[in-house]
């Protein structure tokens, strides 16, 4: 994807994290992917990985919501991780 968050590539694949998240906390129907399948072509990927991105992604949720919201987020992004870790063989 490069480093240039503000490139087409960046903005169009931010778009598309809001509309799963959106989908996931509100029920939104904007989001029509399939989040595992792009996870197999990634070179590298690895529990680690997804350990890392627990990580910033647990102190994330903590600095822009409030605990219970965060809490949530928390759980729903570990439960993803598990099945995507399981659904790569990275469990």
């Amino acid at each position: 994807m490069g480093d240039d968050i503000n490139s087409r590539v960046w903005q169009e694949h931010l778009e598309l994290l809001s509309n799963f998240w959106a989908f996931i906390a509100l029920g939104d129907l904007e989001y029509t992917g399939s989040p595992l399948a792009p996870h197999f072509g990634i070179e590298g990927i690895s529990a680690d990985s997804f350990r890392e991105w627990l990580r910033l992604f647990g102190e994330t949720a903590d600095e822009v919501f409030e605990e219970e919201q965060a809490d949530f987020f928390k759980q729903r992004s570990l439960q993803i991780a598990q099945n995507f870790m399981m659904n790569l063989g990275l469990s």
